[in-house]
């Protein structure tokens, strides 16, 4: 009986960190991911910007009217 209360003891203490353990194994290498994909989408949109700059002070578009 006692061996019994020690497992269910165990057994209750056990899961609910092995479940916290398995959330943070999963969470920080996708947070990870996805700040390394904003940098990225973000120097991708700075640089498109410049370029459009670029592409607008060289070539103006005469306007109509």
């Amino acid at each position: 009986m006692i061996l019994q209360r020690r497992s269910a003891a165990l057994a209750a203490t056990m899961i609910p960190v092995a479940l916290v353990v398995g959330v943070v194994a999963l969470v920080l290498p996708y947070q990870a991911a996805f700040e390394q994909f904003e940098a990225r989408l973000t120097q991708t949109v700075r640089s498109q910007a410049r370029l459009i700059e670029a592409v607008g002070r060289t070539c103006p578009i005469p306007l109509e009217g």
